[in-house]
C-alpha cells in the first residue's frame, strides 16, 4: 500500500516539475503571480470592451452591390439553364430559363438581379427548352433510350395566373425546334425518306407541313427572328458541307461549300464557317454583296446580331487556334472553348475586342446561345460546360 502512495506520488511531482519548465520555457519567469494566471488564459488581460473584441473578429464579406453592379461579365445563377429566352415587364428586362433535369422555370430581372419562380412542374431529364418570345410557353425535350421526347407547356405570365396551365405533347423525335411567333411552333421530322418541316398553331391546334425535302441530317434557320426558310447539312469534318434556301419543296443553293460548314444569317446579312485546303475560316455576305473573310471563327451559338436586320453582331470568338475537326469536336462535346468578346460590323470589316472572361471574372467561358437585349444595352448567353447563365455588359467595358 505504501509503495503505490509512493509511486503516485512521485508521478504527480514529475508532472508538476515537467509543467513549471513548459512554462518557463513559453512564457519566461513571471514578474507577479497574477502574471501567471494571464498567461494561460484565466483573466481577460487588459479591460477591453467587449464590443471591440467583437468587432476585429468580425470580417464583413458581403460583396458591394454598387461595385458589383459595375462589373461587365456578371452570373446571373448557379441553376443549369436547358433554354433561356429574354422579356420585357413594366419596362425591365427578365431572363426566363427552365433548370436542366427537372425544368423548373425561374425568371431573373436584369436590372436588380432578382430571381423568382414561375413554374415548379417537374420535368425529369430535361436537357432542352425552347421558349415562345415573351415567355408564355415552352417546349420541353427529354432524351429517354435514345429517344427524343418533346410537350409545349402553357405557362402564365400575369400575377396570380396558374403556373402551368397546359401540356401538348409534340411527334416522337422533333428537331430544329423553333417559334415563328408567341402561338406558333416550328419543328421538323425525319424518316428514311428524308425530312419534313411543319407548323403547329396552339390556339387552333392545327398542324401543318411546310415543306417536304428527300435529304436528311439538316440544321433548320428560321423562326421569329428571320423571314423565309433557310438549312444547311450537319457539319461534318470529313463531308462537303452546303447551305441552301427552302422555297416551294426546293433547295436553292447559297454561299460556298465546305467541310464543317455551319451558317448564321439574319434578314440582311449571312455568315458562313466552313473548312477549305484544310484552312478554317469564316466568310460573310452583306447587302452591298461585301464578300470578306474574317480571321476569327465564328460559330452560330457564339453569335448574335444586334437586330434582325442589322449588319452589327457580337460574338464569342474562340482564344486558341482551331483545327480543321474543332467544329465537329465542340459540337459532339469533346472539346471546350476558351473564349473572348468581340465586336464585328459586318458591312466595314470592322472588328473590335473587347473583354476576356477570364481577365474580368476570374475564369473560362465556353459561350453558347447567346442572346441580345432588346435595348441593346446586354447580352445573356450560356455556358456550355456547366450551363449557368451569365450577362455581359458592353457598356462597362473600360
Amino acid at each position: 500500500m505504501k509503495r503505490g502512495i509512493l509511486i503516485g506520488g512521485g508521478i504527480l511531482i514529475l508532472i508538476i516539475l515537467i509543467s513549471v519548465w513548459l512554462y518557463l520555457l513559453f512564457f519566461g519567469t513571471p514578474k507577479s503571480g497574477g502574471e501567471i494566471f494571464t498567461n494561460l488564459g484565466f483573466t481577460g488581460g487588459e479591460d477591453r470592451p467587449l464590443q471591440e473584441l467583437e468587432s476585429e473578429s468580425i470580417v464583413d464579406t458581403t460583396p458591394d452591390p454598387e461595385a458589383l453592379a459595375k462589373f461587365p461579365l456578371k452570373l446571373l445563377s448557379n441553376r443549369p439553364a436547358s433554354g433561356f429566352v429574354i422579356t420585357t415587364t413594366a419596362g425591365y428586362p427578365k431572363v426566363r430559363f427552365a433548370e436542366r433535369g427537372v425544368g423548373h422555370v425561374y425568371e431573373i430581372n436584369l436590372f436588380t438581379g432578382e430571381e423568382t419562380s414561375v413554374s415548379k412542374m417537374t420535368v425529369p431529364q430535361s436537357v432542352e427548352a425552347v421558349f415562345s418570345p415573351d415567355g408564355s410557353s415552352v417546349v420541353y425535350s427529354t432524351y429517354i433510350d435514345n429517344t427524343r421526347s418533346s410537350f409545349v407547356a402553357e405557362l402564365g405570365l400575369e400575377e396570380g395566373s396558374p403556373e402551368t396551365q397546359e401540356t401538348i405533347p409534340l411527334p416522337p423525335n422533333p428537331s430544329n425546334i423553333a417559334y415563328e411567333n408567341n402561338r406558333v411552333i416550328l419543328y421538323t421530322l425525319e424518316n428514311q425518306n428524308g425530312t419534313k418541316g411543319y407548323s403547329y398553331n396552339l390556339d387552333t391546334q392545327v398542324r401543318q407541313e411546310l415543306f417536304s425535302l428527300k435529304i436528311r441530317q439538316l440544321k433548320i434557320v428560321w423562326g421569329h427572328t428571320i423571314e423565309g426558310i433557310y438549312t444547311y447539312t450537319k457539319p461534318s469534318p470529313l463531308l462537303e458541307g452546303y447551305a441552301y434556301e427552302i422555297r416551294n419543296n426546293t433547295l436553292i443553293p447559297i454561299g460556298n461549300s465546305g467541310a464543317s460548314l455551319v451558317m448564321l444569317k439574319n434578314d440582311v446579312a449571312s455568315i458562313y464557317t466552313y473548312t477549305q485546303n484544310r484552312v478554317l475560316f469564316s466568310e460573310t455576305v452583306t447587302p452591298t454583296k461585301t464578300l470578306y473573310q474574317t480571321d476569327h471563327l465564328l460559330l452560330p451559338e457564339k453569335c448574335t446580331f444586334s437586330r434582325p436586320d442589322s449588319v452589327l453582331m457580337w460574338c464569342a470568338v474562340p482564344e486558341a487556334e482551331t483545327s480543321t475537326t474543332f467544329i465537329d469536336a465542340w459540337y459532339k462535346g469533346t472539346l471546350t472553348s476558351d473564349d473572348t468578346f468581340w465586336f464585328f460590323n459586318l458591312e466595314t470589316g470592322q472588328n473590335v475586342f473587347f473583354l476576356s472572361p477570364l481577365t474580368a471574372a476570374g475564369r473560362k467561358l465556353d459561350v453558347t446561345n447567346m442572346s441580345m437585349v432588346d435595348d441593346w444595352s446586354k447580352i445573356v448567353f450560356r455556358n456550355k460546360t456547366d450551363n449557368t447563365l451569365w450577362v455581359f455588359d458592353p457598356a462597362l467595358v473600360q
